[in-house]
Parts: C-alpha cells; structure tokens; sequence
C-alpha cells in the first residue's frame, strides 16, 4: 500500500501550550476519539515535566509543585487521560494517571474518583478499594461522592 505524505493543512494541532492541549484532547475525548485524546494529554503532559526521570517525579511534592507551576494543568491532564486510557480498556494506564494526578493535586476528588474507576474494571480487591477511599476521604473529607 503506497502511503499518504501528510501535508501541515491536514493538521489542526495547537502545541503551543499544555492547556491548549488539554483543550484539544477535551474536543477529541467528547467526539469519542480516545486514542488522539490521550495523545494530545501526553503532549501536555510532556511539556511540563519537560524530561524529568520517574524517580524524581515520585519524590515527595515534585508533581504538586510542578501542577502548581502549570497553573493547575498537570492535574487535569492526568485525570483526562486516566479517563481517556479507560475508555480504552487499559485500566493499569488508567490507574497509574489516576494515581499521578492525585499526587500533583491530592484535594482534587475528581481524581481520587478515576483511581477508583479504574480500580474497579482491573478488579482490585476491596482492601485496595478501601485504602484508596480513605486516602481520598482525608484529602477531600467535605466530597460527598466520596462519603457516598
């Protein structure tokens, strides 16, 4: 099969930014394209960890200081591509989103929320569950979701 040259007017991609990025993913993810959502959540995300290593990103308060510098971005990217990755049957890419975005912005409910989705398609065990709800219940005690 002879392959298509892909010319710029055939893209539309604005990567001036995360929460442009952000933005687009939003339109691909509300128009059922989960794959280029989660392409363009990666996008953004990439632009503000900017090549940091796995180690330091887990070190205490490195995402919440960089969510923080993002003007509260990284958070929302994370969450949106936990969904995104959900939404694709990938329910352990979906976790690890869920669990990052909880760490860049622990009183963020909605995040808590996506770990537990994703939680419950992967079959974790009650214990799991439970551990996560009270995590969450002490970052977010006033989220009636959560007490629910």
């Amino acid at each position: 099969l002879a392959q298509k040259k892909i010319s710029p007017e055939h893209s539309q991609l604005d990567a001036k930014s995360p929460l442009s990025l952000k933005n687009q993913g939003n339109e691909a993810l509300n128009k059922g394209d989960y794959v280029t959502a989660g392409r363009l959540y990666t996008l953004g995300i990439d632009l503000i960890l900017d090549g940091r290593s796995n180690e330091e990103l887990v070190k205490p308060g490195v995402l919440h200081v960089l969510d923080n510098n993002s003007n509260h971005v990284l958070h929302a990217l994370f969450s949106n591509r936990s969904l995104a990755m959900l939404k694709q049957k990938d329910a352990a890419a979906a976790k690890e989103d869920a669990e990052l975005c909880t760490l860049a912005k622990p009183d963020f409910a909605k995040g808590h929320l996506r770990l537990l989705a994703a939680l419950d398609v992967d079959g974790a065990s009650v214990e799991e569950r439970r551990a996560v709800v009270m995590r969450a219940l002490l970052s977010c005690p006033d989220n009636a979701e959560l007490r629910g």
